[in-house]
């Protein structure tokens, strides 16, 4: 299930967002397993993130959570009690992200990941890619709504 916000950031807002952003530390990406562990593995994710720390005031952070609490209250009604870091991700050419679950384990304290977000900062006529798509475990699902409106 999924709940969409289609273009609700005005461009020069996203602009700022990710200028701001790209003045800190990205470290290449690495992919989780099993244990609650991470490794690097190039085949399946290649790509520089940077995770915004929840103490510090982010416009980032709080666009993500708005939107996130109020696709919770329209939608899925979970009892949110934590938030976790906001991960911001620069994909240069070449760089991707293959077939993943967001969160597979609960961490050390027993907590799990209930909600999702993908926040497309960039402008989706200057790149090509980044459709979000759901595994319905025979197949890709890519969702249909029309470019003008994503």
């Amino acid at each position: 299930m999924f709940y969409m916000f289609p273009r609700m950031v005005k461009p020069e807002v996203c602009d700022k967002i990710v200028k701001d952003l790209l003045n800190n530390n990205l470290k290449p990406a690495t992919v989780g397993s099993l244990n609650n562990t991470s490794r690097d593995d190039p085949e399946i994710r290649k790509t520089s993130i940077y995770f915004i720390p929840t103490k510090i005031k982010s416009k980032a952070s709080d666009l993500a959570w708005h939107f996130l609490k109020q696709a919770n209250k329209e939608c899925f009604h979970y009892d949110l009690t934590l938030f976790e870091a906001v991960q911001f991700a620069e994909y240069k050419d070449g760089a991707f992200y293959d077939w993943h679950k967001d969160a597979n384990q609960p961490d050390a304290k027993n907590n799990v990941r209930k909600l999702s977000l993908s926040f497309i900062l960039s402008d989706p006529d200057t790149f090509e890619g980044g459709e979000l798509q759901f595994w319905n475990g025979t197949r890709p699902m890519l969702h249909d709504m029309p470019k003008e409106k994503r």
